[in-house]
Order: C-alpha cells, then structure tokens, then sequence
C-alpha cells in the first residue's frame, strides 16, 4: 500500500503562487485552467533555501500549457507554481509525493 502527500499550489489563480515547502522525493506536478490563454505553468525551486532572499529558478522539462500533469523529483525545498504569459483563468495546481 501507497502513501502520499498533496501540496495545492494554486486554486483558482491567473498569477504565480506562493511557496509551499516540498518534504523531498519523486512527484508529479497536476494542472487545470478554465482557459491557459497561451500561458505556461512552470514549477519553480528555491535554490537559495537556506540563507537570505529566495531565488527562484524553474526545473528543466517542468511545465505545461494545457491540462495535464508531469513528474519531477527533488530533494526538500521550497517550490511554487509560477505563471507566465497569458493570463490564463482559473488555474488550479497540486503536487503529489507518492511514497512506496
């Protein structure tokens, strides 16, 4: 039996979310829009997560233009899911740690 772990990252939104804090491991990054409007939803990691000013910068192969989802892994950090272009309506996004 699996556990998993869910972190929203935007409900009902047209710009970039706030930062949640990622516990680390593989996942997946979910997406929805009532219209994207050419915009594109890229997941960003603080690179920066122990000292000073947060600096943000978007994993490579991470993002989507459409409804749909795509994984990812990384070690425990902050993430957010940044928006770009557009502005899209009604953008809704989660991340999904699967722990086996």
């Amino acid at each position: 039996m699996s556990n998993y772990l869910a972190v929203q990252l935007l409900t009902n939104a047209a710009a970039t979310g706030a930062a949640v804090k990622w516990p680390g491991g593989s996942g997946t990054l979910f997406a929805r829009a009532t219209a994207w409007a050419a915009a594109t939803l890229a997941l960003e990691v603080n690179t920066n997560n122990d000292a000073g000013a947060a600096v943000w910068g978007p994993l490579t192969g991470v993002s989507l233009t459409a409804d749909g989802a795509v994984a990812f892994s990384l070690p425990p950090s902050d993430i957010r899911a940044a928006i770009t272009g557009g502005p899209p309506t009604a953008v809704f996004a989660h991340a999904v740690r699967i722990n086996p």
